[in-house]
């Protein structure tokens, strides 16, 4: 979306036999809120809960919701989410049940075929005592309830079959949108571009282990989530030498958890052919920041938006004596 909002909590508990019901009624004022038909572009829920205008906020929707079930919910308030509420389940991880692990399998960009898909669904068959392959919105697969006997031969039909359960920090924080290649409100590519800037960025840094999520959408709407991204790059065009070609705006700084933010815009229209190099910086100045296991978000809380900037737009200088291939 162009215009994102984070959930908000209603502090209320449900029991099983609830969820219906409530859902039921969540739907029927969402249906029934004539405010939201007055504007296309607004029909939708978020905004009857947090825009500045029509909003009602948390509690009155609450309220309504009881009114329409007839009955007050049960008050329930969350523990405190942690720092960095994100993780990306790859690699090897033990289940609550004991003697039972699932491995989370990297796919760069979420980029797969049929062929992949039926081997990968043919190891879960073997190893998995449930047969069950879970997605991710990372755009990854789990392999769950796999007995820690059969760890190790899952982990060699996985390496034999092209998965990858052990990727760089690079690409398994790596997201992407389908990009122009499959969308019609798509400006630039995005899949091929990220896959190559991932590969860029481990040879550039060899064994990096500092996190940082990099979030690809080609367009404003926001379907690759650079809003809740370390680092976000929404897709556009600009021009270098009288010539248009695709850019992106950097935007910094997004996380959930106790610490949520969406990302802001520290550079715009920074060309694709260096867009690799401007990451590639921000990362090198975080990694000289860092000095006690400090975050991204955290290193971009520490800086000017203008000393972000200047990092960002050091490789722009080079294109007027090197224009894009065409």
């Amino acid at each position: 979306s162009t215009k994102p909002y984070f959930a908000a909590d209603l502090g209320v508990f449900l029991r099983f036999e609830e969820v219906f019901e409530v859902v039921r009624a969540i739907a029927e004022i969402f249906r029934d809120s004539d405010v939201l038909r007055q504007d296309r572009g607004r029909a939708r829920l978020k905004f009857l809960i947090h825009d500045p205008k029509i909003g009602v906020g948390p509690d009155r929707f609450r309220e309504m919701i009881e009114e329409k079930i007839g009955y007050q919910l049960e008050r329930f308030t969350p523990p405190p989410p942690p720092p960095d509420a994100e993780d990306d389940h790859l690699g090897i991880t033990p289940q609550k049940q004991e003697g039972l692990y699932y491995v989370g399998v990297g796919v760069t960009v979420g980029r797969t075929n049929g062929d992949a898909l039926i081997r990968l669904a043919d190891i879960a068959d073997e190893f998995s005592t449930q047969a069950t392959i879970r997605n991710t919105n990372k755009q990854n697969f789990i392999i769950t309830h796999v007995p820690e006997s059969r760890l190790s031969a899952l982990c060699d039909h996985l390496k034999v079959n092209g998965f990858d359960y052990r990727p760089s920090i690079f690409k398994r924080f790596l997201v992407s949108c389908t990009g122009i290649e499959f969308c019609n409100l798509a400006i630039t590519e995005t899949k091929e571009l990220a896959r190559r800037i991932a590969g860029q960025l481990e040879e550039r840094f060899p064994g990096a282990s500092r996190k940082v999520r990099i979030h690809f959408s080609g367009c404003p709407n926001n379907c690759g989530q650079n809003s809740i991204a370390d680092i976000g790059l929404r897709g556009g065009l600009t021009k270098v030498n009288g010539q248009s070609v695709e850019a992106y705006d950097i935007l910094l700084g997004g996380g959930i958890g106790s610490q949520r933010a969406f990302a802001e815009a520290v550079a715009k229209k920074i060309p694709s052919s260096v867009i690799g190099q401007a990451i590639g910086d921000l990362y090198e100045a975080y990694l000289a920041w860092a000095q006690n296991g400090e975050t991204f978000q955290q290193f971009v809380r520490a800086h000017a938006p203008q000393q972000l900037e200047e990092i960002a737009r050091r490789c722009v200088s080079s294109l007027s004596e090197n224009p894009p291939a065409q």
